[in-house]
C-alpha cells in the first residue's frame, strides 16, 4: 500500500484524499481539532483516509501534498520531511517574487511538482467527475507521483514547465478577481452606455494577453488555451471561485468609497490572487519587465490609485482597442 500525506486538512485535500487517489494508495492527513490532537481512521467514499497529529509520520510517505493555501507556506515548509517528494496545489506569489515551488523545494529543486488545473474543491468532491489538471516537474517526478492517482478519475497535462504553470495559475486568480470587480460595477459610467456584461466576456482576451505575457517573461512556451491551468481554470474560477468573490467585494467596497482592504479581510474568504498582488509585482521585478495589465489594473483599484469609474472606463478602452 501505497500513501501520500496532506499537511492540511479541508475541502479541497479531503476531496483529493477521497477521490483522486488509486485504491492502492492510503491518503494520511495531518489535523488538529478545538480540543487538540486528533488521531483516528474513517472511510470515504470507501477509500481509507487516516488522519494524524504528528508531523513525523509524513516521513513514511511516498509524497507529501502542501495543502495550504500559500500565505501558510512557512507552515507547510517547516513540517515537510526531507526526502519526500512534495506535490504544490498552491496557486499564489509569495510576498518576496518567489513561487510557491520555489520555496516548498527547499533548495532541491527536483523536489517538488505542481498540480494546476480547474478544480473547485466542491466539484472534487462529486465521486463521479472527472478532471484534467497539468502535472509539472521533472519526468521522474512526474512519473511517481502520478501512480498516486487513479486514471479513471484525474488525467495528467504533463510538463516540464513547473514556473510557467505556476504563472498561469497566479496570474488566473488575479484575472478572477477583476472579474468580479467588474461584476460589481454595472452602472458605474454615468452618462453612457456600458454592457457589463459585454465587457465580462470580452475580458478573456485581456487575459489571454496578460497569460502569454507573462510567460514571455520567462521564455516558456506553455499555450494558456490549451494548458488546463490556464482559461480552462480561469472559466471555472469565474463561475463560481473565491478569487472571484472577492472581486466582487473589492468592486462594492470601491463603489462605496469603504475600506477595501478591510471589506476583505472581513470576509474571511482566502483569495491567492489578492495575497499575491505584491509578490507578482516583486516577480516582474526580478526579470525588469512591467507588470502584465491586468496586475497594474487591480492594484490601482485596490490601492485606490483611480476612481473605480475610471478603472472600468479603462479597461473597457483597452478591450475596445483590442477589438481594431
Amino acid at each position: 500500500m501505497k500513501q501520500i500525506g496532506f499537511t492540511a486538512p479541508g475541502t479541497y485535500a479531503t476531496a483529493i484524499a477521497a477521490n483522486w487517489l488509486n485504491a492502492d494508495t492510503e491518503a494520511l492527513i495531518l489535523t488538529r481539532n478545538s480540543s487538540g490532537a486528533l488521531r483516528q481512521t474513517c472511510t470515504r467514499d470507501h477509500r481509507p483516509i487516516k488522519y494524524t497529529d504528528d508531523p513525523e509520520d509524513l516521513r513514511s510517505t511516498d509524497a507529501v501534498v502542501a495543502a495550504r493555501a500559500t500565505a501558510g507556506i512557512a507552515k507547510d515548509v517547516a513540517m515537510l520531511p526531507k526526502g519526500i517528494p512534495v506535490i504544490s496545489t498552491m496557486k499564489g506569489m509569495c510576498p518576496n517574487g518567489l513561487t510557491a515551488a520555489e520555496i516548498l523545494d527547499r533548495g532541491d529543486k527536483n523536489s517538488t511538482v505542481v498540480l494546476s488545473g480547474p478544480s473547485i474543491a466542491s466539484d472534487m468532491a462529486d465521486a463521479s467527475a472527472v478532471f484534467r489538471v497539468a502535472l509539472a516537474g521533472t519526468n521522474d517526478l512526474r512519473e511517481h507521483v502520478a501512480q498516486l492517482f487513479d486514471p479513471e478519475r484525474v488525467t495528467f497535462y504533463p510538463t516540464p514547465d513547473r514556473m510557467g504553470t505556476e504563472l498561469l495559475g497566479i496570474m488566473k486568480n488575479v484575472s478572477a478577481i477583476a472579474y468580479g470587480i467588474v461584476g460589481a460595477c454595472d452602472g458605474v459610467l454615468n452618462g453612457e452606455t456600458t454592457n457589463i456584461t459585454q465587457i465580462l466576456g470580452d475580458l478573456v482576451q485581456v487575459v489571454l494577453g496578460d497569460m502569454q505575457e507573462i510567460l514571455r517573461m520567462i521564455g516558456s512556451r506553455l499555450d494558456p488555451s490549451e494548458h488546463p491551468g490556464g482559461l480552462a481554470d480561469y472559466h471555472v474560477t469565474c463561475e463560481k471561485g473565491r478569487n472571484k468573490e472577492v472581486g466582487r467585494i473589492i468592486g462594492s467596497a470601491a463603489r462605496k468609497s469603504v475600506d477595501i482592504n478591510k471589506s476583505v479581510e472581513e470576509s474571511k474568504i482566502t483569495s491567492e490572487g489578492y495575497y499575491s498582488l505584491p509578490g507578482l509585482q516583486m516577480f516582474c521585478s526580478r526579470y525588469g519587465r512591467v507588470p502584465p495589465y491586468l496586475l497594474r489594473w487591480v492594484d490601482a483599484v485596490v490601492s485606490r490609485k483611480m476612481q473605480i469609474a475610471d478603472s472600468v472606463f479603462s479597461l473597457k478602452t483597452k478591450i475596445e482597442s483590442m477589438r481594431e
